[in-house]
């Protein structure tokens, strides 16, 4: 309600990066009201209505929906922009103009359906723009696209939300406001994350398409790893350690798919290498009941589940449906990533994995600080409720069967780009070794793998919300965290924080103030 004696007056504006450059009186209000598709339901009934009734009731025609969902849920515009060229072609071969759509716009050409019946593929007219071409890696932005990817690589819950200095991620076409005081952005949408992704590539030039990328500020995905280096130690306010966390996931489960010994993997305390530390191991999920055991993990499906909670990790550790994954990684100010290898002779080692960026060697009181804080009753400590967490670390130390010996828990520090020594540390008791990760093997790993597995391993995880149905809205404590020495933004983001009140080691940084 507006009182009589006042105006109300409207402007729309359509460039996200000038609304927010542009100073204003504290009474003027901003809202989106960007549409987008959500709810695979919904979206299936929009499209249905431009399709022949029995079309929509064949085998190929609820394929056809599914890809639609898979490929154009987001923003309005990508789904309204395939409908026109499908009305343009007539509908005469929908699954190949949808394949030739992805590709002109992303450059990917998807390969999850062929139709026989359908003619030859040819060029067909994409009446919408391309999506950028690429990002100058003198842009501020290309450190939160990195951080976007790293988590895309395994993980297919959608990242979480960026605070409304990302703007430029709008204006780029690459994010998109989800709330209507355009607070937060999220980059979720399956075209503008395979577009990055092959942006991040030098350009071919023995390819047919066109070449609009610049090879000086472009880097390719082999390098991401050295790349990242650089990105953490000159863009620290925005580099976060859950992405990192995410990124080594991908490339610890290739390490163990590869059968690296354990010795390869971490690089143990000189006076506490465990006898198993050169046996390969399996990567193993958690069984769907209490009464099952775990079992190697066989590459399909998300790499990695985000635990907000203390609940969540204990739905985790439980073999809950939707956070059957071989990682957890928990969303404390000091990200932790969790998994199960197993041995042979059915033994279990669990790993605790803190990721910390520090830009010179962590000293001594502070690596055992972060050890401490690697103890699974310190993981896990919620002071409001001590019976649930001696509940939840229970599960955490112990096999579901109680027949099975209790798990070897392996404490594992990952800095970047410094290294943390651990040799001047107290050895650890025999059952609870402390380690490095090997960086050395992850470098090679880096360099070895194929860009072309790296780009399929991201298109499959941004496009398996087509399983899931409706994409969630990401949880408030998803809101990205604010730089050293601020407050979070989000009163429910402090609440979910003080219940992992865990030292704040993740971001150390050593700077001469």
């Amino acid at each position: 309600m507006v009182p009589r004696d006042q105006t109300v007056q409207t402007v729309q504006m359509t460039d996200s990066q000038v609304i927010w450059q542009m100073q204003f009186a504290s009474s003027v209000r901003w809202t989106s009201d960007t549409g987008s598709f959500d709810d695979e339901a919904e979206h299936r009934r929009y499209v249905s209505r431009f399709l022949v009734p029995a079309y929509v009731s064949s085998p190929a025609g609820q394929v056809f929906l599914n890809r639609m969902w898979k490929w154009g849920r987001g923003r309005h515009r990508t789904t309204d922009a395939i409908l026109r060229a499908l009305l343009l072609d007539g509908f005469q071969t929908p699954h190949r103009l949808l394949s030739d759509f992805v590709e002109a716009t992303t450059r990917y050409y998807p390969t999850d359906y062929s139709d026989p019946d359908e003619p030859l593929r040819y060029a067909i007219p994409v009446h919408m723009r391309k999506l950028p071409n690429g990002v100058s890696i003198e842009s501020d932005l290309l450190s939160r696209i990195q951080q976007i990817l790293f988590h895309y690589l395994s993980s297919s819950q959608t990242p979480p939300p960026l605070a409304a200095d990302g703007t430029g991620l709008v204006s780029e076409a690459i994010g998109r406001f989800i709330d209507r005081s355009l607070s937060q952005i999220v980059v979720d949408e399956p075209q503008s994350v395979t577009r990055l992704a092959q942006s991040l590539r030098y350009p071919d030039p023995d390819s047919d398409v066109d070449s609009d990328l610049d090879s000086e500020v472009s880097f390719s995905i082999e390098s991401w790893f050295e790349s990242s280096f650089s990105l953490i130690t000159h863009h620290q306010d925005d580099c976060t350690p859950r992405s990192l966390a995410a990124f080594l996931a991908y490339y610890l489960a290739r390490a163990v798919e590869l059968g690296s010994p354990m010795s390869t993997i971490f690089s143990f305390h000189n006076k506490s290498i465990p006898d198993w530390a050169n046996q390969t191991a399996k990567l193993v999920v958690p069984p769907a009941s209490q009464i099952g055991s775990y079992i190697p993990f066989d590459g399909n499906g998300s790499l990695l589940t985000s635990a907000t909670t203390q609940g969540d990790v204990e739905s985790w550790l439980d073999g809950s449906e939707e956070r059957r994954t071989p990682f957890c990684l928990t969303h404390t100010l000091d990200p932790n990533l969790l998994f199960t290898l197993q041995l042979a002779g059915a033994r279990y080692l669990r790993i605790i994995l803190c990721t910390v960026v520090s830009e010179t060697t962590v000293n001594k009181p502070l690596v055992k600080e972060l050890m401490r804080g690697l103890e699974p009753d310190q993981l896990l400590w919620d002071e409001r409720d001590t019976a649930k967490q001696a509940a939840v670390v229970s599960k955490l130390l112990h096999p579901p069967r109680e027949t099975d010996v209790p798990f070897s828990v392996v404490r594992v520090v990952a800095s970047f780009p410094a290294r943390t020594h651990l040799n001047n540390l107290p050895a650890p008791p025999k059952n609870s070794p402390i380690a490095n990760l090997n960086t050395g093997t992850f470098k090679k790993l880096a360099s070895e793998i194929p860009a072309s597995e790296i780009l399929e391993q991201i298109v499959k995880n941004v496009t398996a919300h087509a399983a899931s149905g409706t994409r969630k809205r990401p949880a408030e404590s998803f809101v990205s965290e604010p730089p050293p020495g601020k407050s979070p933004k989000s009163p429910r983001l402090a609440a979910e924080r003080a219940k992992f009140p865990m030292p704040s080691l993740a971001r150390v940084k050593r700077r001469a103030d």
